[in-house]
C-alpha cells in the first residue's frame, strides 16, 4: 500500500522523484523474492539455466536498480544496503553451486541433450521457420553481453508493442535461455553461435560461416556487425548493405548490437541501473523495419556479464586471458575459481582446459562497470526471446506467451501473494507485532503527505526495512471504473453490452502499456480473436467517451488507441489515489 501511495502522490512526475519510487519497487520485490526462500542448488545445469531466466536474472534486476542509485534518506539507504547484503549473499550461494555443476557437466563431455545451446541454437530455433516455407523471413538480433536482467527489462518494453512467443515447440510455453560456450567470451561464444559449431573465431569467420550453413536451403543470410550500421549519408538510417539486406524480401538478417558490451568495457562504474530500448543505438529502428516487412524477429546475445558494485581483485595465479578466466596452472585454485574442462571449453580449440572465477563480485583486471568470460550463472546464461508484431500469424510450433515476470514480481497480478509476515521477515523487518511505530503520524484516508517518501518507511530496528503490501494500481482504478455510477450508465445506455472481464483486460493492458496499444494487441490482451479488434474499440470508445470527451481516441494511423487516464479519472470522478 505505500509504494503504490508513493507512485500516485503528486511529486511523483518529477523524474528524480520518479527513479526513487522506482526503487522502492523493487526492494519490495527482492523482499518478496527472499521471502520465497530460494534454493541454492539446481538438479542440473539446464535447470539453473531456466530458473535464471525465469527467476533469478530478475533478481538480478531489481538488485540492479537499487544498487545503482541508493537513496539520500539515511534509513531508506540503510534498508537498501542491508537487503542489498542479503541478495548477494544468496544470489553467491546459488553461483556457488551452479559452478560446481558446470565443472562437472562440462568435464563429464555429456551431449546437452535437451538443453538449448549457443551452438545449437540456430538449428532448433531459426531453422524451423526458414525451412517450412512459410515466406517468412528472420531477424536475429544479437545484444553482444545481454544478462537475463537485461533481457527481462528489454523484454518488458518490448511486449508493450510486440507479441512474444516461445520459438521452440516442446515442453510448456515459456521464456527460453540458451548455454554459452566456455569461456564466456566473445570470440568463442559469438563465433560459436553464427558458426553453429563450438569454435573460436572473429567476425570475418561469422560473416564467412553464417550464410554458408545448410539451414538456409539456398535462401540468402548474412550478419552485420557494427561498422555495417554506419551510413554513409545524414539521410540513411543504416549502411547500404543492411539496409538492402532489410528491404530485399529474401535476405535473412542478423545484427550484432554492442552497446551493451562497449558500456560495460569503457565505463568504471555504471549509474542508472535501468537499460530502456532507447539505449541500444539501432534497437528501435530495426524493430521498426522488421515490423514493417513483417519478419519474425529474435533477440538473444552471446553470453551475458557481471556488473561491478562491490568488485574486489582477485589473485590470478597464471597470466588472465581476460577479466574472467585464466590458464591453468600456478598452484590451487583460489576460493572464487573453478576449474572448467571438456569438449565446451574452446581455449583455443575444444576440449581445453580453464580456471574461471564464478563470484560476481570478483575480477583479475582493472576495475570497469562490468565483466564476462567466468562461470556465473549470470555469465553463462544466453536469454532468447522471440516476437512477431501483433495480429502475425505464428511460424508453426510458436506458441504466444503471456506474462513472463515471476509470481513475487508482480504478486498482485498473479494471484499468488508471498505471505506479508514471510517477506517481512526474510527482508530483516521486524514481525507484525512488534513493529515499531512509524516515524511520522500516518495519513489518513484519501490524503498523501507532502514529503513523498514518509509513508514508505516504518522502522523495526537498526537494519530492518518495510516491506508493504503490493496493491496493484492498475487493477485499483479499473475495478473503481467499473464500479462506478457513470460508467455503468453508459453500458446501461448499450444496446448490445461487452463482456465486462474483457473490458477489465482491454483497460488494464492500456494502462499497463502507458495508455497506447494497437488495435489488435487489445483484442489479444483481452481475449478476443484480432479480427474483433476494431468492433471492440468502438464499444470502449462508447463506455469511455462521456459526455464528448475524447477519453479513448483512435490515432491517426488508424489502427492505434491511446486511453488518457488523467481524462478518465476526470470525467469518471476516480479518485487521484
Amino acid at each position: 500500500e505505500a509504494v503504490r501511495r508513493l507512485a500516485v502522490h503528486r511529486l511523483a512526475s518529477d523524474p528524480e522523484e520518479s527513479a526513487r519510487i522506482e526503487r522502492a519497487r523493487m526492494g519490495e520485490r527482492l523482499a518478496l523474492w527472499l521471502a520465497t526462500d530460494p534454493s541454492a542448488d539446481a538438479p542440473t545445469v539446464a535447470d539453473a539455466i531456466q530458473r535464471h531466466i525465469a527467476e533469478t536474472g530478475w533478481a538480478d534486476l531489481a538488485l540492479e536498480h537499487i544498487e545503482a542509485g541508493g537513496d539520500p534518506d539515511s534509513v531508506l539507504k540503510s534498508a537498501y544496503d542491508t537487503l542489498g547484503t542479503r541478495v548477494r549473499d544468496r544470489r553467491r550461494q546459488i553461483d556457488a553451486s551452479f559452478a560446481r555443476s558446470l565443472a562437472g557437466w562440462t568435464q563429464d563431455g555429456a551431449r546437452p541433450g535437451g538443453m538449448l545451446t549457443v551452438e545449437t541454437f540456430l538449428d532448433r530455433v531459426v531453422g524451423p521457420v526458414v525451412r517450412r516455407g512459410e515466406e517468412r523471413r528472420v531477424l536475429l538480433l544479437v545484444l553482444d553481453g545481454m544478462s537475463a536482467a537485461i533481457a527481462n527489462e528489454l523484454g518488458e518494453e518490448l511486449r508493450r508493442s510486440w507479441a512474444e512467443f516461445d520459438p521452440l515447440a516442446e515442453d510448456t510455453p515459456r521464456r527460453r535461455a540458451m548455454a554459452a560456450a566456455l569461456p564466456t567470451v566473445t570470440a568463442v561464444s559469438r563465433t560459436s553461435l553464427f558458426a553453429g559449431t563450438l569454435m573460436k573465431g572473429t567476425q570475418a569467420d561469422e560473416k564467412r560461416l553464417f550464410p554458408a550453413l545448410k539451414l538456409w536451403s539456398g535462401a540468402p543470410a548474412a550478419v552485420f556487425h557494427k561498422d555495417d550500421l554506419r551510413t554513409e549519408t545524414a539521410g540513411d538510417t543504416f549502411g547500404p548493405a543492411l539496409t538492402e539486406a532489410l528491404t530485399d524480401g529474401r535476405t535473412h538478417v542478423a545484427v550484432v548490437l554492442n552497446a551493451i558490451d562497449d558500456r560495460l568495457a569503457k565505463e568504471q562504474k555504471l549509474g542508472d541501473g535501468a537499460w530502456r530500448v532507447d539505449d541500444v543505438p539501432g534497437l528501435r529502428d530495426l524493430l521498426r523495419v522488421a515490423a514493417a516487412q513483417g519478419m519474425a524477429v529474435i533477440v538473444t546475445s552471446d553470453h551475458g556479464h557481471v556488473v561491478d558494485r562491490h568488485g574486489t581483485k582477485a589473485d590470478a595465479a597464471t597470466e588472465p586471458a581476460s577479466a574472467r578466466h585464466r590458464l591453468p596452472g600456478g598452484g590451487p585454485l583460489g576460493e572464487r575459481e573453478i576449474a572448467l574442462s571438456g569438449p565446451r571449453v574452446v581455449w583455443s580449440e575444444s576440449g581445453a582446459s580453464i580456471v574461471a572465477l564464478w563470484d560476481a563480485d570478483s575480477r583479475y583486471t582493472a576495475l570497469k562497470a562490468g565483466y564476462h568470460g567466468g562461470a556465473s550463472l549470470a555469465e553463462f546464461t544466453i536469454p532468447v526471446l522471440a516476437f512477431l508484431p501483433f495480429g502475425a500469424e505464428p511460424p508453426k510450433g510458436w506458441r504466444e506467451l503471456g506474462d513472463q515476470r515471476p509470481v513475487w514480481w508482480a504478486p498482485e497480478e498473479a494471484g499468488k501473494p508471498v505471505p506479508e509476515e514471510r517477506a517481512a521477515q526474510m527482508a530483516g523487518a521486524a514481525p507484525k507485532k512488534e513493529t515499531a511505530k512509524p516515524r511520522k503520524k500516518q495519513p489518513g484516508p484519501g490524503t498523501l503527505p507532502e514529503a513523498l517518501f514518509d509513508v514508505a518507511l516504518t522502522v523495526g530496528g537498526d537494519d530492518a526495512l518495510l516491506t508493504p503490501v503490493v496493491v496493484s494500481r492498475t487493477e485499483a482504478l479499473v475495478t473503481v471504473l467499473l464500479d462506478s455510477e457513470t460508467y455503468q450508465a453508459q453500458l446501461d445506455g448499450l444496446a448490445r453490452k461487452p463482456q465486462q472481464e474483457q473490458v477489465h483486460k482491454a483497460l488494464a493492458a492500456l494502462l499497463d502499456a502507458g495508455g497506447t496499444l494497437p488495435v489488435t494487441a487489445l483484442a489479444q490482451r483481452a481475449g478476443m480473436p484480432t479480427t474483433r479488434g476494431d468492433g471492440f474499440a468502438a464499444v470502449l470508445r462508447q463506455l469511455l467517451n462521456y459526455d464528448g470527451v475524447q477519453v479513448l481516441e483512435t490515432l491517426p494511423d488508424g489502427r492505434t488507441l491511446r486511453l488518457h487516464e488523467a481524462l478518465l479519472r476526470e470525467q469518471f470522478a476516480l479518485r487521484a489515489g
